[in-house]
């Protein structure tokens, strides 16, 4: 045969739902008062559980006498601000009860937030900035087509030096245009996708060469032409 738990005090009960007249302030604290008495008989005997339950009507009866003394002090604060408190107060108690629970909780939350902001960088620096140093909001291209119906397409190189040269409202304008080679060392060949890019270039997306240097006006000249920018993972794998 087994006995039901111990609840609080009918009268001291009675009391609290006396005391607090606001129905829904009501419930809270007598959901709140019973789970901690609850918790106190598990942890202590039945009757200290009682005579803390006590302590705490007898703690709301001397806040009403205190409201009707001084009516004007009744509810201070904001009571959004009040509700919150009251809120995070009863939340903190529930998971110090359930220290596990509570554990497994936060692991959660930190792998979440974790990889999150792993996901959101990625994101950042491949998608939404995948420039390190050059603002890509300020960068624009131009094309001409001969119609509006006519599909865009490139620029004449002499039109674009006439641009260059003539430019007063942008910093910098520059060239490009895919370029596909064939590079060999004698023995094999291999088909390398990259492009051919007037001076200035690499200062307009402000981009410093880790060695050497970058293109520049004399290698626009014809027989100086022929100069190459490579990328590290190729250093390295071919150089």
């Amino acid at each position: 045969m087994t006995t039901s738990p111990p609840g609080p005090p009918r009268l001291a009960e009675r009391l609290v739902a006396w005391l607090v007249t606001d129905p829904h302030w009501r419930e809270i604290a007598i959901g709140d008062l019973a789970e901690e008495f609850d918790a106190r008989t598990r942890r202590h005997a039945a009757w200290i559980a009682r005579l803390w339950y006590w302590q705490q009507a007898l703690s709301f009866a001397q806040q009403r006498l205190r409201n009707i003394a001084s009516p004007g002090r009744a509810h201070h604060g904001d009571p959004l601000m009040r509700t919150l408190v009251t809120d995070c107060r009863l939340a903190v108690r529930a998971l110090a009860r359930r220290p596990l629970m509570t554990a497994a909780i936060v692991l959660t939350l930190a792998l979440t937030i974790g990889a999150n902001t792993v996901a959101f960088g990625v994101v950042d620096r491949l998608m939404l900035r995948p420039f390190a140093a050059m603002e890509t909001s300020r960068l624009v291209t131009i094309s001409e087509s001969v119609s509006a119906n006519q599909r865009r397409g490139g620029v004449q190189m002499w039109r674009f030096s006439e641009w260059r040269d003539r430019a007063t409202t942008m910093t910098s304008i520059a060239a490009f245009r895919p370029a596909n080679v064939n590079m060999t060392d004698g023995e094999h060949a291999q088909r390398l996708e990259g492009q051919e890019v007037s001076a200035g270039f690499f200062e307009l997306l402000q981009i410093v060469p880790g060695l050497g240097r970058a293109i520049h006006a004399d290698d626009e000249v014809p027989g100086h032409h022929q100069r190459v920018v490579i990328g590290d993972t190729m250093w390295r794998r071919v150089f």
